[in-house]
């Protein structure tokens, strides 16, 4: 009897240890499957990804948020203390970490690079920015597969495809290959993180979770306004999970809820002062039907992203006052798909949460609210197309794990079709990534699908004319011209084209009307000037340069104009003090010198002249004519032995020395 029992003790340890040992294999295997399926999802989105490190700046707000904005080139506390500062947005927008973000990026960059004539600021390099804007999509992508994979009950073929699908969709091009959109990315990372935590928060119900989620929805929201729906989300995640909508779970959400509500009524704020449309520009009905629209289009962009843009204009009414019939059938197609999410809760709750998830993260950029110019962008995808992702994902694993022999054929040709779905759209990312190289580029496309956008044509045409196209940007400004879209900058690049062309005088009218379109804005009072003062009227150029200056112009843009002007004025103290205003912002410019030079050698300084003159030598190749000055300065300072050894090698630098003045030297 004792033999029997010690054997059954026995049997019942061994088969405790075969269980612990296939539990610990198949935890193994999960393991290795989780780590595989996350190394798969970062390879496959970096390979998509990866034209977008040989990309430029562009000039779609670029300039605003870095290349034109001084307080990126520091990285350190006042910088930050700058941009918490609620009075100091960025393009009508609140998100210091963002800035912060940019700022940080100047700093490696800049640490990296080398400070020279032609690089001034080695900050600039965009493949730094460019580096993190990916590196951040790439975590996100990583983010979004442990969202649903903790959110769907540790399932991970639809963590995968939400995951990749996410990853390489073309429609998220424009938030990763546009530096500015980085508040996107960066929100994100964010805004997930938060999520993931409070999933975890459901399953335990342990406080910490639920703190860090609310640590990363205030870094989330100091990143980007729009993660004020972030509490919304988290009642949705409640009824996914099949939570009880008890006083537990609003008293929790409540601190959210107050953020949000403080982060929203500051970010009205903030765009009241030039992105929101102002009250009756836009009726109410028509703000229904673009928002139906952009909910429809945005869905059928996810199946078939095709004629992607970087600006999509707002259609024009028909001659009886009505919008385009298509755009009333979107805000029809919108409520079906509104009345089928309701009707799919008798059958299973994913539909209608991916369709409320996608509905929470897409509303406030739907116009219901007008902001800005366009009556969709790419970018407003980015995380509300997980809701779905996952719909997809969802119905294809319940497909793929159903045993039913009858759905065998439905299952691998559902499997075939996700794959070249799949392939077609990491192709389209790919492609779409090269679009964002430079602007010349980026408004092309825009211009080939939506002729009507203005924008595009004028961002194309400045594009071309600051890189010595004028004959290609004088082709768009016509298009605007032509289209009466043309506005004080327009003006003011017409002008330069005309400048360049030496037609002083079509320069001139040109900036006439820049400042007639913009009178409190500094450019077209410089501009202007410039052309007055080469036209000799001094008085009117220094007169302009002023105005500039009450306006807003910063020193330096004046500074360079006002300077020569002094100098052929012959005002040249004030030419002197201007220069050396400018010499010290910019000490590698030979011109620099070599005026400042000038106007010493007309106030009879001759030896500081020479030393200006000595240092323009040193920044440039074109010395004869600064060898001469030096020589002429040694001359009017009778040292006839210098002023010969000077210009001699002033004319073997191929300056033609006057006969005159070398004979006159001996």
């Amino acid at each position: 009897m004792a033999k029997k029992k010690f054997e059954r003790k026995t049997q019942a340890k061994q088969t405790v240890q075969e269980t612990k040992q296939k539990k610990q294999i198949v935890a193994n295997k999960t393991s290795w499957q989780f780590l595989a399926s996350m190394a798969a999802i970062v390879i496959i989105v970096f390979i998509v990804y990866q034209p977008s490190l040989k990309n430029d700046w562009t000039n779609w707000d670029d300039p605003t948020y870095v290349t034109e904005n001084p307080m990126v080139r520091n990285f350190d506390l006042e910088t930050a203390k700058y941009f918490f500062n609620t009075d100091n947005p960025v393009s009508l927008n609140y998100h210091p970490l963002t800035m912060l973000s940019l700022a940080m990026d100047y700093s490696i960059a800049d640490s990296k690079g080398k400070k020279t004539k032609d690089n001034l600021y080695p900050g600039y390099n965009a493949k730094t920015y460019h580096t993190t804007n990916l590196i951040l999509h790439l975590l996100n992508s990583l983010l979004v597969f442990l969202f649903i994979y903790f959110l769907n009950y540790r399932k991970i073929l639809p963590a995968i495809m939400v995951a990749v699908l996410f990853g390489i969709h073309p429609m998220h091009v424009e938030s990763v290959a546009w530096i500015s959109e980085r508040k996107d990315v960066l929100y994100t990372f964010f805004f997930l993180s938060a999520l993931i935590f409070y999933v975890k928060y459901l399953d335990k119900y342990k406080l910490q979770f639920i703190l860090l989620a609310f640590v990363f929805f205030v870094l989330s929201c100091l990143s980007k306004g729009v993660a004020v729906v972030f509490p919304v989300v988290l009642f949705a995640v409640d009824f996914f999970k099949g939570r009880k909508f008890d006083k537990r779970a609003i008293i929790e959400k409540i601190p959210f809820l107050a953020l949000s509500i403080y982060f929203g009524l500051l970010a009205i704020e903030i765009q009241s002062g030039g992105a929101i449309a102002k009250e009756g520009v836009i009726s109410y009905g028509n703000k229904f039907v673009f928002a139906g629209y952009g909910f429809v289009m945005y869905i059928s962009r996810l199946f078939v992203p095709v004629n992607l843009a970087t600006f999509y204009p707002y259609p024009f009414l028909t001659d009886g006052g009505s919008l385009p019939w298509n755009f009333y059938a979107m805000l029809g197609i919108a409520v079906v798909l509104g009345a089928a999410a309701i009707i799919s809760l008798r059958k299973t709750k994913v539909f209608f949460f991916g369709m409320i998830f996608y509905l929470i993260t897409v509303a406030l950029v739907l116009q219901f609210i007008t902001v800005g110019r366009a009556v969709m962008a790419d970018r407003y995808t980015y995380v509300p197309y997980i809701g779905l992702f996952f719909i997809l994902a969802y119905g294809f694993n319940y497909l793929w794990e159903n045993k039913d022999q009858k759905l065998k054929f439905l299952k691998y040709g559902a499997a075939a079709v996700l794959a070249v779905w799949t392939i077609w759209l990491g192709y389209r990312g790919h492609e779409q990534t090269k679009v964002w190289e430079n602007s010349g580029t980026l408004w092309t496309q825009t211009i080939e699908n939506y002729h009507a956008a203005d924008v595009a044509y004028k961002n194309r045409g400045n594009f071309y004319g600051q890189n010595g196209q004028p004959d290609k940007a004088m082709r768009d400004y016509d298009v605007l011209v032509a289209n009466n879209g043309v506005d004080s900058q327009v003006w003011g690049n017409i002008g330069n084209i005309h400048r360049m062309r030496n037609d002083i005088d079509k320069a001139h009218e040109a900036y006439s009307k820049q400042v007639e379109m913009g009178p409190t804005e500094y450019k077209g009072y410089v501009n202007r000037g410039i052309t007055f003062s080469i036209q000799k009227k001094y008085a009117e150029a220094l007169a302009d340069f002023q105005k500039a200056i009450e306006v807003g112009a910063p020193l330096q843009a004046v500074a360079i104009n006002r300077a020569y002007t002094y100098l052929y004025s012959g005002k040249y103290v004030e030419s002197i003090a201007d220069y050396d205003f400018l010499i010290q912002e910019n000490p590698f410019e030979s011109s620099l010198f070599q005026n400042r030079g000038l106007a010493k050698y007309n106030m009879a300084n001759y030896p500081e002249a020479i030393k200006d003159f000595e240092a323009a030598l040193k920044l440039t190749q074109d010395k004869g004519s600064l060898l001469y000055n030096i020589s002429v300065c040694y001359f009017m300072m009778k040292d006839n032995a210098k002023a010969r050894e000077y210009a001699q090698q002033a004319a073997k630098a191929g300056y033609a020395v006057p006969a005159n003045y070398m004979n006159g030297l001996g």
